[in-house]
């Protein structure tokens, strides 16, 4: 977003879908209608969003009722990227074409696997057909990115868990036909889902020299206890990489999200699980930490299963330190069922695990008289 607008840069927002005539609009818009039941800004001075039709904001008719410029911005807009000097100038220094309005998704009615709307919302990203859509929605063009041969930038990194040490590596490509000389500065940031800074976990800043038709790789090594004191609920790492040409004034930037994945509880309902039966729950859970976890409580719960139920560990849990605990429940509902765990501690919050369980109806008791 531009400085000084405020305008968030979320990594996941959640609307509904209606499918309803729209006699108070032109002929084409029927169908499914977007309405936002957590708004974000004001609408004709109410918070309420929508609705709004689909296939508007996939043509670009912003000009269709309601808040359609903002629905299209949520899934279809640039994000560009700003240094601001010390001396109170901004220099535009990336425009991001493809980063928002990507994966946008509903369950599938078939289970719980995945269903991508994407295309229902846009044209393929960056095809001709998207950018014409761009255009005709009022959006301005950037200006064209320069093209030519020279230092490219890139960010590459594993999947890590919460928890653990890894590393993330900064390449520098000389694509040019001479050697280059340049400052790179890599910033690692806690970040929440909608892009709230949250604290800085580590700077670096060196001076690098690359042959022409090269590259240089910098390792970051980033440890649990430079991440632990600032990340937020949201387990989100954001790294941000400056390229600094010496001797001119390029400058080139590139940046990646990084999730952090939490560790799993392993829920098992071993046998048969019957209406009104005792039936059991083991719950087993791993301390990924490199220090102990203090305070843990897991909480059971299930909707036709039993009531939230807490149990609570009574010592710490040291550093890969596995702590297993039992449960019985007497199931009260048939059918397909989903037990849910909850683990909570000083360190370590919302870890989840699931099971699913099929409850068997119990069969009548049947006597004969003589």
């Amino acid at each position: 977003p531009s400085p000084g607008t405020g305008s968030p840069h979320w990594n996941f927002h959640c609307w509904v879908e209606s499918w309803m005539m729209r006699g108070d609009l032109p002929k084409g818009n029927d169908g499914w209608q977007v309405l936002d039941p957590t708004p974000q800004e004001l609408s004709d001075g109410e918070f309420c969003c929508g609705p709004c039709p689909v296939t508007a904001i996939k043509e670009g008719n912003l000009a269709v009722k309601y808040d359609a410029p903002f629905i299209f911005a949520e899934v279809n807009a640039d994000t560009i990227y700003w240094i601001l000097h010390g001396n109170g100038q901004r220099q535009k220094i990336k425009v991001d074409h493809t980063g928002v309005g990507r994966n946008i998704s509903t369950q599938s009615v078939y289970g719980n696997q995945r269903e991508d709307l994407t295309l229902h919302y846009k044209y393929p990203e960056g095809s001709i057909k998207e950018r014409d859509v761009y255009g005709k929605a009022g959006r301005l063009y950037p200006e064209t990115e320069n093209a030519e041969p020279g230092l490219k930038l890139s960010i590459k990194h594993a999947k890590p868990i919460f928890g653990t040490d890894f590393d993330v590596f900064v390449e520098v490509n000389n694509e040019g036909g001479k050697e280059a000389h340049a400052q790179l500065t890599v910033l690692v940031t806690a970040a929440t889902y909608n892009s709230i800074h949250h604290g800085e976990c580590k700077r670096q800043k060196i001076n690098v020299t690359v042959p022409a038709h090269k590259a240089h790789r910098e390792v970051l090594r980033l440890h649990y206890d430079d991440y632990a004191h600032c990340v937020s609920e949201h387990h989100l790492i954001t790294v941000k990489a400056l390229l600094e040409s010496l001797g001119d004034n390029d400058t080139i930037m590139t940046m990646t999200s990084i999730p952090l994945s939490m560790p799993e509880v392993l829920v098992q309902v071993p046998g048969k699980a019957v209406q009104y039966e005792t039936a059991k729950v083991l719950i087993t859970f791993t301390n990924p930490l490199p220090v102990p976890l203090v305070g843990g409580v897991f909480t059971v719960e299930g909707a036709g299963l039993l009531m939230a139920t807490e149990i609570p560990v009574r010592r710490d849990i040291l550093p890969g330190q596995k702590v297993s605990v039992e449960l019985s429940f007497s199931p009260m509902r048939c059918g397909v069922r989903s037990l849910i765990v909850d683990f909570d501690s000083n360190r370590l919050k919302d870890v989840k695990g699931v099971a699913t369980v099929v409850v068997h109806r119990k069969s009548p008791i049947i006597t004969t008289s003589y």
